[in-house]
């Protein structure tokens, strides 16, 4: 719960900075994703449960630099009998992963800001992951923050009012920390920059 908190403090905080920078453009996204390595391993199932926000300013004519915060999660149920250190359970298992990447992110666009415009893009940061397998009333979670990195490619598509399409096509990459899996997944977001 505290994280959804910070997800929409930072909404908050975007949509006020809008405000204060003319040259900021910030987008708001519906979030799906396919889970990928050990994230499918948890919980294999395509996502249609995912938001995010990001904030791009130019620094360039083609070049922008700022920030994304997303949320996507992941579940699946299993049933069976499963092994969790030395006891075995028989039944059904329910399967979750939160992740909530924060990068600093880079843009390079292609063609004019009037036209249909494709972009590369890379975040680095971190991404919290929360994993979880229930069964009963027994639980076994691991909450860790992993380091972070998320190559893009995507376009911006204009209209004709004071906002734009974006789509993009995001793999999050989280790397293997204690005893947490790697975090891995390819994502589609749809969205309004404005």
């Amino acid at each position: 719960m505290k994280t959804l908190r910070y997800i929409f403090t930072l909404a908050i905080l975007a949509f006020s900075l809008q405000f204060l920078s003319a040259q900021g453009r910030f987008a708001f996204t519906y979030n799906t994703a396919l889970p990928l390595g050990e994230t499918a391993e948890l919980a294999g199932k395509y996502s249609f449960r995912g938001a995010g926000i990001e904030g791009r300013w130019a620094v360039g004519s083609s070049f922008d630099i700022g920030f994304n915060a997303s949320w996507n999660v992941f579940y699946e149920s299993v049933s069976g009998s499963f092994t969790e250190g030395n006891s075995t359970l028989t039944g059904t298992q329910y399967r979750y992963v939160n992740a909530y990447p924060v990068m600093f992110t880079a843009y390079k666009s292609f063609g004019s800001s009037e036209s249909f415009q494709p972009y590369i893009g890379l975040g680095v940061g971190a991404i919290k992951a929360d994993h979880r397998k229930e069964m009963g009333l027994w639980y076994v979670d691991a909450n860790n923050w992993h380091f972070g990195v998320a190559p893009e490619i995507g376009a911006v598509i204009p209209t004709w009012g004071s906002f734009d399409f974006l789509i993009s096509i995001r793999y999050n990459y989280g790397a293997k920390v204690k005893d947490s899996p790697s975090v891995s997944y390819l994502g589609l977001n749809l969205g309004v920059l404005l």
